[in-house]
């Protein structure tokens, strides 16, 4: 049984549009890593990530506000697994240690938001 009537494709008489196609992409990418950069994650820019597993649901706005207060503008605050576990991801801080901010933060979460 035949499937396909022609099987003869000139591959090699598109590879004129397929080099275009290529290297248009190519360019495309290479400008647009000159005019956006990368957005470097925690990973690869180093800082300090901080899961917390509270005694009680609590919403991240919640959190968001008391690290505000607290002067941890830049937290990125989210759930993970349940809605009382909360993780916390921050830039490198030149001031202060990892061990010093998970303290703080802590602290901070235990007194505000956690208590009752």
């Amino acid at each position: 049984m035949q499937l396909l009537s022609n099987t003869n494709w000139d591959f090699m008489g598109k590879r004129k549009l397929a080099m275009f196609f290529s290297l248009s992409l190519i360019l495309i990418s290479i400008i647009a890593f000159f005019a956006r950069g990368f957005n470097l994650g925690l990973d690869f820019t180093g800082g300090h990530l901080i899961e917390i597993a509270l005694q009680k649901e609590v919403p991240v706005k919640q959190v968001r506000e008391v690290l505000k207060q607290a002067n941890y503008n830049d937290a990125v605050v989210q759930y993970f697994g349940s809605s009382k576990d909360i993780l916390i991801r921050l830039a490198p801080q030149k001031d202060k240690k990892g061990a010093k901010i998970s303290d703080d933060i802590i602290e901070i979460l235990k007194n505000k938001v956690d208590s009752g």
